[in-house]
């Protein structure tokens, strides 16, 4: 669509708003002209939604002017009854037409037209005669009424010939927004020869934003706040929808890491990086650490699903080998590329990962896994699943299911406390078990168990984060299973390597770096070896006589105290 709105080329904003409103407020009683309340459906205010109109059909008028309106519910309406109402701007001169028989799908479009239903032409599905009179080209008043309540209505004023006048395309119809006169405009699609609308179809969007860069917040004008480069991801794609067409269904997610206005915002893909551009007067804001839809087709009627849909593009997702982006003022934001797509499953980057650079790299995305709406798999508008990669020095947190900073153990606050070298209970290869203090909070992602053949033979590994709070004790054994261990129920992370009866060495460390070990001579069988309770420390445990045999049985009757604190040594 053009920048030039055909609402404001005579009058100003204030006034026309001014007038809706004193008209709103005069006409919300009224009915039908003959009194009677005949409307079916009983709606409520915004259930139907007028969304375009051609006042100024190329050539003669007569049968050629027609509106528009949406069905904004989820429902289909019954619009026996209904009154359709033209007027002047003012409200003067009010003619009327009362819907004998018609129905309108959930989130369909209807086009009503003044002309004899014998003539109708294929894009008309309703005809009320010269019931309305003309559509006049310098502006009026369009309304619909149910009973004594007044659905919708539009003011414009001057409408250009061959040119329908439309409600932003590029936002979900809304009786409450199309009282912003700036958010219509002249449509710039070819519907035929010498006429530029989209009859009985969703609008184009408006393209542009104020000249002076500003935007109305709650009626007053304020400066629109730009995305900011570095601030803007593209985290998911859904370029082949299985669900519904792909004329349909294709949509991008952009996150935003730092509050934002949406105005002005371009969306594009290779043969056209800023082929979209985000219009309308009002601020369209979003709040830092938003995920916002951006799709072919704003109705989750026939979207597939999707209900979240925060602006309407027109271009075309290929599904092999393309490029999206997102940019303002002509320069691209973010821009990622893929060389196909699953069909029926979105290409999501990994949760963890929400930076402009590393969105770059392919290894960090994944198909959607997560099924949305009508069964196609992907989370628009919503943070997504776990690819299974984690960046280094970082775990994905359980609990909120996002990635975090690992906390490392530190060296003097890990202590090696017990371990089962012998057990009777359970053979070597189950039943040994090693036990580590932790005096701080640590990760135990990247700590590394040995013995003296190898110091740090195993390391723990996990995408999740495996966390111990201050004071614990922890368990690492040779088997998990408690009916095998010889009655271990507690054991965080097994280890592979074995523990020598005799003249060993066991060590624990993080990144190469021993931070304890202890070394024995010999053990007893089926009894752990047990630093007493008052040396956690790891130079006193260095000193054989802070040692001695473990007195309590757990499990299947070995003895030891495996998780729990040691009993002091005599």
């Amino acid at each position: 669509m053009t920048n030039t709105n055909a609402l404001l080329r005579s009058g100003t904003l204030a006034l026309l708003l001014t007038m809706s409103v004193t008209l709103t407020s005069g006409l919300i009683a009224c009915s039908d002209d003959d009194g009677n309340n005949t409307c079916a459906a009983n709606l409520l205010p915004g259930d139907l939604v007028i969304t375009e109109l051609m006042p100024n059909p190329e050539g003669a008028d007569e049968g050629k002017e027609w509106f528009e309106i949406y069905n904004a519910t989820s429902t289909t309406i019954d619009l026996q009854g209904v009154t359709l109402v033209y007027s002047r701007a003012d409200g003067t001169s009010r003619k009327t037409h009362i819907i004998e028989s018609a129905t309108i799908g959930a989130g369909e479009y209807m086009v009503f037209g003044g002309i004899i239903e014998v003539a109708m032409p294929a894009y008309m599905d309703y005809a009320y005669a010269d019931d309305l009179g003309s559509l006049t080209n310098t502006g009026g008043r369009l309304a619909i009424e149910c009973n004594d309540t007044l659905v919708d209505d539009i003011v414009y004023l001057e409408g250009a010939s061959g040119i329908s006048i439309a409600y932003d395309g590029g936002r979900v119809p809304d009786a409450i927004g199309n009282d912003v006169i700036t958010d219509w405009c002249d449509s710039s699609s070819e519907f035929e020869i010498d006429n530029l609308s989209t009859p009985g179809e969703a609008n184009d969007p408006c393209e542009g934003v104020n000249p002076d860069g500003t935007c109305l917040d709650g009626g007053v004008t304020r400066d629109i706040l730009p995305p900011q480069a570095g601030n803007v991801v593209i985290t998911e794609v859904l370029p082949n929808p299985a669900a519904v067409d792909d004329t349909a269904g294709e949509w991008v997610e952009v996150y935003f890491a730092q509050a934002a206005d949406l105005n002005g915002l371009q969306l594009g893909d290779a043969g056209d990086p800023v082929s979209m551009t985000v219009g309308g007067t009002n601020c369209i804001s979003v709040a830092a650490g938003s995920y916002v839809v951006f799709a072919r087709n704003a109705d989750s009627a026939t979207n597939g699903g999707v209900t979240n849909v925060a602006y309407e593009f027109g271009f075309t997702l290929n599904n092999t080998n393309e490029t999206v982006s997102v940019g303002y003022n002509s320069v691209v934001l973010d821009a990622i590329s893929y060389a196909s797509s699953e069909a029926g499953a979105s290409l999501s980057l990994d949760s963890a990962i929400l930076d402009s650079t590393a969105n770059d790299d392919a290894t960090n995305w994944c198909d959607g896994l997560v099924a949305f709406g009508d069964g196609d798999l992907g989370t628009p508008g919503a943070a997504n699943s776990s690819c299974g990669f984690v960046p280094p020095d970082s775990c994905i947190d359980p609990s909120t299911t996002n990635s975090r900073d690992l906390v490392p153990p530190v060296a003097g606050d890990v202590i090696i406390t017990e371990f089962m070298a012998n057990p009777s209970f359970a053979g070597d290869t189950d039943g040994e078990w090693i036990e580590v203090y932790f005096a701080q909070d640590a990760d135990l992602n990247g700590l590394q168990l040995g013995d003296a053949s190898n110091p740090t033979s195993m390391t723990v590994t996990s995408a999740d984060c495996i966390s111990v709070t201050a004071g614990t004790y922890v368990v690492f054994a040779r088997n998990a299973t408690v009916a095998d261990n010889g009655g271990l129920t507690n054991v965080a992370y097994e280890f592979g390597f074995s523990l020598n009866n005799t003249s060993e060495t066991i060590s624990v460390g993080y990144a190469d770096t021993v931070f304890d070990e202890v070394s024995f001579a010999s053990v007893e069988d089926g009894i752990a070896t047990s630093l007493s309770f008052t040396a956690l420390d790891v130079t006193l445990n260095d000193d054989a006589g802070n040692w001695c045999d473990a007195v309590a049985s757990y499990g299947d009757g070995d003895l030891g105290t495996p998780g729990d604190a040691n009993p002091t040594c005599p």
